[in-house]
């Protein structure tokens, strides 16, 4: 309430968000408030540099409200948006008919090249040096590995030891990055976008949480919308880059995507996830692997 107060903001009624890194609270079905806890404190100011320079691009990002630093113990960075309606797509994915799933991931072209085409030369210290991103998970996957502790093998149990040391040498092999740097969201999740249903139809409603967002090679942001978002199904796949560039899908680009997924920030969890779904099946070949996660299907006829 202090903190909608310093924005002349109602606040009768407070409720708690979806649980997640930072507390969010929904203040009289009219805005949302997020704090940072000090160890994820530098996320605000890149947040706010996404919703300031995305604002009016597309009606489907909730406007920035106010933000600033709230002193109690500890400092917390906060921010506030607009609230918007909607349930995260995540839990909507079972009652999506055909149409609809075409529908959303159209839309969802639509909006990620808004956020795509942000001029961002020059305006970079809010977020990570994306080289030195890059080469520190390139780093940590090939360190992993030659231990042989990878976080995949030890926790999905499903992996031998000599597929995750072939990881990195797959990763150098296929991942050939661009030197072209783009605004992406970074975190294009089954969680962060919401929809409601209309006339018997889902639309979407909202695109949330940009504390992931970078200055980054574009390929890194399909790992996230093609296996979480747009949930590995391969029209909704075709769907999105046919409105996006009209990028055809083919056996290369689904090796450059697996190798996107295993040199990404959250490669380790995103791997043993999708083979818990999968039922933890024993996988003695990386390019078995490869062709569970990014499946022939995918590629245009």
């Amino acid at each position: 309430r202090e903190i909608c107060g310093r924005h002349a903001l109602s606040a009768r009624e407070v409720s708690v968000g979806f649980p997640g890194s930072c507390p969010v609270f929904l203040v009289d079905q009219r805005h949302g408030v997020k704090l940072f806890p000090p160890m994820v404190e530098t996320d605000q100011p890149r947040e706010v540099f996404c919703y300031e320079r995305l604002s009016g691009k597309d009606d489907l990002i909730p406007e920035l409200l106010g933000c600033g630093t709230l002193e109690d113990r500890v400092s917390w960075p906060y921010l506030i948006v607009e609230y918007r309606k909607g349930v995260a797509i995540r839990d909507l994915f079972n009652r999506l008919g055909n149409s609809d799933r075409i529908q959303v991931a159209k839309r969802v072209a639509q909006l990620t090249s808004s956020i795509h085409s942000v001029t961002v030369d020059g305006e970079e210290e809010q977020f990570p040096d994306w080289s030195s991103f890059l080469s520190k998970h390139q780093e940590a996957l090939a360190s992993a590995h030659l231990e042989g502790s990878a976080e995949m093998h030890v926790e999905a149990s499903s992996l031998s030891k000599q597929v995750c040391q072939e990881m990195p040498a797959y990763v150098q092999a296929y991942l050939d990055p661009s030197p072209k740097r783009t605004l992406i969201h970074g975190d294009l999740t089954e969680d962060h976008l919401l929809l409601e249903q209309v006339d018997e139809q889902f639309r979407p409603t909202a695109l949330i949480d940009f504390a992931d967002a970078l200055i980054a090679d574009v390929s890194y942001e399909w790992v996230a919308l093609c296996l979480g978002m747009l949930n590995s199904d391969p029209e909704m796949i075709r769907a999105f880059f046919d409105a996006y560039n009209g990028e055809r899908i083919d056996l290369a680009w689904r090796q450059k995507m697996f190798s996107w997924t295993l040199a990404h920030q959250f490669g380790p969890g995103i791997v043993k996830g999708f083979l818990e779904q999968q039922g933890k099946p024993k996988i003695e070949r990386l390019e078995d692997l490869m062709e569970m996660m990014w499946p022939k299907a995918m590629e245009h006829a």
